[in-house]
């Protein structure tokens, strides 16, 4: 058990519940890496990553004086060699773990699009739409524009659809010590070919693989056509996943959020759409996780989310509601058997009366503390530095059975839910 939740779970039993929101609450490091980029404080130009990744609503309860600093070197974490060759996909990252390829105090970085329209499994003109959306979600969290333009050996990121020429390959094999079976096993790659240590911008290509043809993506598990399913969304998923290694993320544990190591393959799992195409409450909560894949979610907690967890047999999935105004509810429903429907509130069982999640609990919670934490760095002047920074947040209420449930949530990460009685704590969601 962490630390947070020991000192979460010894506040209960000092008969202390639900503490209301003290800034003192929050570790000096943190919040004077917070006030840094507020303040303004940096001397250097900007880095990039969100500057207001708390919401204005917990933000404004953040009153403290206390002075920005510097934050420490990490030799530990410093990459072996910024200017290398960074490339990622297929639930792997290969190479240096370095620098994003482009920062917001620099010239707006170009585009351009290359296709193999007979055998990718999308137009050009759907692909570009896609392509389009992905790179604006991506502008509202780092304030990078891209702008589009002809390929060239100019061009600082370059979209490959099912291709690759002759010299991209020897990239990738360079980018991933020689090994040839990268390209025919990833369903994608970021690909950084050149970078600049003075100017710190680098260039490069994201490769997707094709659905048919010689750079279709070998693996048994995904489904057949897999650019061509809800309407290219999942295509759309992929290029946000690939462009978050090009601002610098790394791959994350989660096996369900934008940056998760295994989130394509879970996405285009070929088992899981043959399921789909059975249940339409599947396919409808499907399509409602693909729109949950943005970017700004890996920085700051929705206003809404639905999972759930199976353990020891009982499966419990939870909604929790509006998080962002410092408030939520959160529904808790269980189920006992392998009978799975989505429910609202106000429903505990299907039309056919089976035994499906009865609602448990709905409990009304409050902010008891936030905090922040860096997801990324940026290496500069030998000193690293916070790139992007996410939100995290504990809150915490009283249930009807007078048992309290405390929420702990880092953004872009599964939450944390847990009931506490007395001496005895429960796992919610873990």
């Amino acid at each position: 058990m962490s630390k947070a939740w020991q000192y979460l779970i010894g506040i209960l039993k000092m008969k202390r519940p639900c503490k209301r929101f003290d800034p003192l609450m929050l570790d000096p490091f943190m919040i004077a890496i917070l006030l840094s980029f507020v303040a303004g404080a940096c001397a250097k130009p900007p880095l990039p990553g969100n500057r207001d990744s708390i919401p204005d609503e917990i933000q404004s309860q953040v009153q403290t004086e206390v002075a920005p600093i510097t934050p420490p070197v990490s030799t530990e974490l410093a990459p072996p060699n910024p200017a290398g060759t960074v490339t990622s996909g297929g639930g792997l990252i290969f190479g240096s773990k370095g620098n994003p390829w482009f920062l917001d105090d620099q010239a707006s970085p170009t585009w351009c699009v290359v296709i193999d329209s007979a055998n990718f499994g999308m137009t050009i003109d759907a692909a570009e739409s896609q392509i389009v959306k992905a790179l604006n979600a991506w502008e509202a969290v780092t304030g990078i524009p891209f702008v589009k333009t002809e390929c060239n050996d100019k061009t600082d990121l370059r979209i490959l659809l099912g291709t690759l020429s002759p010299q991209d390959v020897v990239d990738v094999h360079a980018a991933v010590s020689n090994d040839h079976h990268a390209i025919d096993e990833s369903i994608g790659l970021a690909v950084r070919t050149h970078y600049d240590e003075g100017t710190m911008r680098g260039r490069g290509f994201i490769y997707i693989g094709a659905e048919s043809g010689p750079l279709k993506i070998k693996s048994p598990r995904i489904v057949e056509h897999p650019w061509q399913i809800f309407k290219g969304e999942v295509f759309r998923v992929a290029l946000m996943h690939e462009l978050g290694h090009v601002f610098g993320l790394q791959h994350t544990p989660e096996g369900d959020d934008l940056m998760g190591s295994r989130t394509l393959e879970y996405l285009l799992n070929s088992q899981a759409y043959e399921d789909l195409s059975f249940d339409p409450l599947a396919r409808a909560r499907f399509y409602e996780k693909l729109n949950s894949f943005s970017p700004l979610n890996l920085i700051r907690l929705p206003n809404k989310l639905k999972t759930e967890q199976c353990l020891a047999g009982i499966c419990t999935k939870v909604l929790i509601d509006n998080p962002a105004s410092g408030g939520m509810m959160v529904w808790v429903w269980t189920k006992h058997n392998d009978v799975f429907v989505d429910s609202d509130p106000s429903v505990v069982s299907d039309s056919d009366n089976k035994q499906v999640y009865q609602l448990e609990s709905v409990t009304t919670l409050r902010l008891s503390m936030v905090d922040i934490k860096p997801i990324s760095r940026v290496f500069r002047d030998g000193e690293f530095f916070p790139g992007f920074i996410a939100t995290k947040a504990t809150y915490c209420g009283v249930m009807e059975d007078g048992s309290t449930m405390i929420l702990n949530w880092t953004a872009g990460q599964r939450p944390q839910v847990m009931v506490v009685n007395g001496e005895k704590s429960t796992w919610v969601i873990n």
